[in-house]
């Protein structure tokens, strides 16, 4: 499975070595909404040991969160498809 999810892959096999890693997330996403628990067992074990945050890159306000995010971030990993970032302007 991990080679369908490579960005999602690195970041827990860096936040299991100890990685400060912080998991940006559209807001209302994701599997928290399933399972006893508030979340579905697989969005627990891929993001375990991880920060998250919810922002909405779409709305400027969420691009300058992401721009102040990085600022501080020794690696960037992003799992949009090709020319995201850029059309966001966060190339």
């Amino acid at each position: 499975m991990a080679e369908q999810y490579p960005g999602l892959y690195c970041a827990l096999l860096l936040a299991d070595m100890g990685v400060d890693v912080v998991l940006a997330e559209r807001p209302g996403s994701g599997g928290r909404s399933r399972g006893p628990t508030g979340m579905s067992d697989l969005f627990a074990s891929w993001n375990r040991n991880k920060r998250s945050i919810a922002i909405n890159v779409k709305s400027e306000e969420g691009r300058e969160i992401c721009r102040r995010l990085v600022t501080w971030a020794d690696v960037f990993v992003e799992g949009f498809r090709p020319g995201t970032m850029d059309r966001l302007g966060m190339g």
